[in-house]
């Protein structure tokens, strides 16, 4: 048997998801959709990372299920929306900004939601305090959100930090002309 699609359970008597999902895409040409009630950023990053081409949750309905499959199949890379939310997603524009920006999410330094609005923050120009009324956050927040963002990206400095981060495809630069993550 040699299955176009693979409906894959995170939560395996066996064996993880995870593996098998690594497995079954370096060994066989199968695509692999996630189908999970497990839906936390991790387990969706872990997926992809094995080589998912997507994930969406159990409580889907079965027209929905269906749509994800056949788009799988057909190569493209599907996410339930409330995955697409999580994982900012929602402003992408076509097929290959998709690709693209997965990749990079898989490949660089893991970022929450929180540190990358202070990331953009930071790229606006805008002080610590500045970020953190914005965000309506307590300065000591966003101070820790900087110290982790330093770390992560290797830099010493604001501006080392914002070149990371550019380099990195966390942020677009501001030199580039073609599509971009729309930011919020």
């Amino acid at each position: 048997m040699k299955p176009d699609v693979i409906l894959m359970d995170l939560n395996l008597p066996i064996k993880d998801g995870i593996s098998a999902t690594f497995e079954i895409t370096r060994s066989t040409d199968a695509r692999v959709l996630v189908l999970s009630a497990l839906d936390s950023e991790q387990d969706v990053l872990r997926s992809l990372r094995a080589g998912a081409h997507g994930f969406i949750t159990k409580c889907c309905q079965a027209h929905v299920l269906l749509r994800a499959i056949r788009q799988v199949h057909q190569g493209d890379i599907i996410f339930a929306p409330e995955i697409a939310v999580m994982l900012q997603l929602e402003e992408v524009n076509s097929p290959d900004e998709v690709r693209g920006f997965l990749r990079r999410l898989v490949t660089s330094p893991r970022v929450s939601g929180r540190e990358l609005s202070v990331l953009k923050g930071v790229s606006r120009g805008l002080t610590n305090r500045e970020i953190a009324e914005e965000l309506v956050l307590q300065l000591t927040t966003v101070n820790t959100y900087i110290t982790r963002l330093n770390r992560k990206l290797g830099s010493q400095t604001r501006i080392e930090m914002f070149i990371s981060a550019v380099r990195q495809g966390l942020i677009p630069s501001p030199f580039h002309t073609g599509a971009t993550l729309r930011s919020k």
